[in-house]
């Protein structure tokens, strides 16, 4: 048994990089299984799952005339993210790669808005990209969401590049103050002259996390942006995996009949000489015993 392996295994032909790129090979064969993890689901983030959400239009979103001019493409959305369609072709083409070489905070791998903010954004074409057909036609108006488990919240329709517009957090906040889709930094005064949206965008390249000062009131995005330029989700998620992983090992090591309990809690039988494999599906992880074929799910 070597779960570390099998994950490894996973990442490298799931993860999308140019496999003709001897240095970004390289660097994701040599990178330890923690930092693997968090490049992959750093890429992960930034794919919206096709599952049935509630969806909510904030006040600005619904006083927007510009959704007159995409009423197409927005009806689309909105009835995609209900639905739970896939997304893919209206996000951004860089979510093509998985990992590139040399990658670091502004890298194409990174969506700053997104690990920032917590902000996917949302092309609003009508037909196919003509430069890859895979991809609806980019537009220079974006709309922005934010996901919350099964929870869209629409923020509103945005010119391309506005990445730290005050009215995105405006936007949320005054629509959703309750939910915190951006948590208030309680106890601290805002600057006096706070950073402009410029100085804000240069330090977010150069991952530092930015506070937002809105009404007097302090705020932070929800990714909480590293260094690196990935989200403190990313992070979390691969601490998770690596924490069951080493634990499920120790179990077997040190108590194997609690997880031979396990597998008969499923109804199968645990062979003398177990095979045990990690293996990801498209809803969910764990390690698969793979002669009785049970699967002992991992929360995530």
């Amino acid at each position: 048994m070597d779960l570390k392996a099998d994950i490894r295994r996973h990442v490298m032909a799931t993860l999308p990089h140019d496999p003709s790129d001897t240095d970004a090979t390289s660097e994701l064969a040599s990178m330890d299984i923690g930092r693997l993890l968090v490049t992959y689901h750093n890429w992960l983030s930034r794919l919206i799952r096709p599952v049935a959400r509630s969806v909510h239009l904030s006040k600005a979103y619904q006083a927007n005339p510009m959704r007159a001019q995409f009423s197409a493409p927005l009806r689309d959305i909105l009835s995609s993210l209900e639905r739970g369609r896939d997304l893919t072709p209206r996000l951004s083409k860089d979510v093509a790669l998985g990992y590139v070489a040399g990658s670091r905070s502004t890298s194409r791998d990174k969506d700053l808005l997104l690990n920032d903010w917590g902000v996917h954004h949302l092309h609003l074409g009508t037909g196919p990209d003509q430069n890859n057909p895979n991809f609806i036609a980019r537009t220079d108006e974006l709309l922005l969401v934010m996901l919350l488990s099964n929870t869209a919240y629409v923020i509103d329709i945005f010119a391309h590049k506005q990445w730290t517009s005050r009215a995105i957090v405006r936007a949320a906040i005054d629509s959703w103050p309750n939910v915190e889709l951006f948590p208030q930094v309680k106890g601290v005064l805002p600057s006096r002259n706070g950073y402009t949206e410029a100085e804000h965008l240069k330090l977010r390249k150069s991952g530092i996390l930015t506070s937002v000062d809105i009404d007097g009131q302090v705020y932070i995005g929800r990714g909480f942006l590293s260094t690196a330029g990935t989200s403190s989700s990313s992070q979390r998620a691969a601490d998770l995996l690596l924490d069951q992983v080493e634990d499920f090992e120790d179990q077997w090591k040190q108590a194997p009949d609690s997880i031979r309990a396990m597998i008969a809690a499923k109804g199968d039988v645990c062979p003398n000489t177990p095979d045990f494999e990690f293996i990801f599906t498209e809803t969910t992880h764990g390690v698969l015993e793979k002669v009785s074929g049970t699967l002992l799910q991992f929360a995530s």
